[in-house]
């Protein structure tokens, strides 16, 4: 169920910064807006790191073959 929590939450904060960044590339006029958007990316890849490793360290413990 964790996991479940962590993937809705982590797509609806990734939404959220794919709107910040299309705001920051249409409203301002410098050329360094097109960097928002290789940024937004890098912090959502980022964040699924974050977020799958301790989902990851949980699933290690379990045995993987049952007698």
């Amino acid at each position: 169920m964790m996991g479940v929590l962590v993937h809705v939450l982590g797509d609806a904060v990734n939404n959220i910064g794919v709107i910040i960044a299309a705001a920051v590339i249409w409203c301002t006029d410098s050329l360094g807006r097109y960097y928002a958007d290789p940024a937004v990316g890098l912090a959502i890849a980022f964040m699924i790191l974050l977020s799958s490793l301790p989902l990851g360290m949980q699933l290690s413990t379990l045995p993987l073959f049952a007698h």
